[in-house]
């Protein structure tokens, strides 16, 4: 018997265009009354996943960051992982504009959004319209002196390979390196992973792994994904994560709420 589910928002739980549909609401909203558990997943930093997640219910557990930072029901931070420090000053120092001079960089530290460069922000935002929040612009100077829970780079699918190639050369060890989409490559510490923060938060509330079911659609999903028996992947998940997992269920994808449906199928809804 399932208790709960843990998933991924952008490109999973969320249509095409990142907005929560009605029907997923509500269904969502049902799964918790039958007295189910669910966790948000997510490659967001806190206001990013609680503006979806309040939508649903304000009791939610949030797994952001990929797994570098968790927050209670509550809110209450229960965990934050940084960038070593090496690790750290590595990606602040990168070249990146000589891979393609679209890529920008961000940098999460909590719940705050940094960027050093703001000229590409309105190209950005054209395309994510559900954003209703904005990074900070600061020097690259205090870009530099700040420690990340996340750092990631937005730019074209080629460009961004090439930067993967690099950074995967030089901290693959202490670093994840991640399409969560095509057009963001994000870099998180090693033991940071969505897998591990469900862990932390199914031992906490005394569920086991084999009741769980999980969705994704990002190569940041993977671990999460392939940890936990029943999980499902999005037809519009990119093709490496697909072949990653071979032997995982591809569902419809995000704009037809095939999550909710799924979980409706799964949890008799």
């Amino acid at each position: 018997m399932y208790k709960a589910v843990v998933t991924d928002l952008d490109g999973t739980l969320l249509d095409k265009d990142h907005f929560l549909s009605e029907y997923t609401k509500e269904m969502m909203q049902k799964f918790l009354e039958k007295g189910y558990k669910l966790y948000i997943a997510t490659g967001r930093n806190e206001k990013g996943a609680r503006f979806v997640a309040d939508k649903i219910s304000k009791n939610i557990p949030i797994i952001t960051t990929n797994g570098a930072r968790v927050l209670d029901e509550n809110n209450e931070e229960l965990f934050s992982i940084f960038l070593d420090k090496k690790t750290n000053d590595i990606l602040t120092s990168v070249d990146y504009r000589s891979f393609g001079e679209e890529i920008f960089i961000n940098g999460y530290e909590a719940d705050n959004w940094y960027v050093v460069d703001d000229s590409k922000l309105d190209e950005y935002f054209k395309r994510r319209i559900d954003k209703k929040y904005y990074p900070d612009l600061i020097s690259e100077k205090e870009f530099k002196s700040k420690r990340y829970n996340k750092i990631y780079f937005v730019g074209e699918f080629e460009n961004l390979k090439k930067l993967r190639t690099y950074l995967e050369e030089r901290i693959s060890d202490t670093a994840n390196i991640a399409f969560v989409s095509k057009r963001s490559l994000e870099v998180y510490d090693k033991s940071a992973t969505k897998l591990n923060a469900a862990k932390y938060l199914l031992k906490r509330d005394n569920i086991k792994e084999s009741e769980v079911i999980s969705f994704g659609d990002g190569l940041n999903d993977y671990e999460m994904l392939n940890g936990f028996e029943k999980s499902f992947v999005m037809d519009n998940a990119l093709v490496e994560l697909k072949e990653k997992l071979p032997n995982k269920e591809v569902i419809e994808n995000s704009h037809t709420d095939s999550v909710a449906r799924k979980v409706k199928e799964v949890f008799n809804l």
